[in-house]
C-alpha cells in the first residue's frame, strides 16, 4: 500500500507527543487521521470506504479494526 503524503511526519509526531502508545495503537491513530484527510470526512463509514477503495479490500475488513480501536 502506498502511504499518503505526510505519513512519516504524522507518525513521528504521534511518537513524540504520545510516547506511551504501543506501535499498533500509534499506527491505528495515524491511519485514522490520514483516512479523515483523504476522505474529507470524519464519518467512520466514509473513512472505511475510502481506505477499502485505496487498499483494494472490502469495507468490513477495514472498518472493524477502526471501530474496535
Amino acid at each position: 500500500m502506498t502511504r499518503p503524503m505526510g505519513w512519516l511526519q504524522w507518525s513521528q509526531s504521534v511518537s513524540t507527543y504520545l510516547p506511551h502508545l504501543r506501535q499498533p495503537h500509534s499506527t491505528g491513530l495515524v491511519l485514522g487521521r490520514c483516512g479523515i484527510v483523504l476522505a474529507q470526512s470524519c464519518g467512520l463509514t466514509t473513512v472505511a470506504t475510502c481506505w477499502a477503495y485505496r487498499r483494494g479490500r472490502g469495507e468490513a475488513t477495514v472498518r472493524e479494526p477502526r471501530r474496535d480501536g
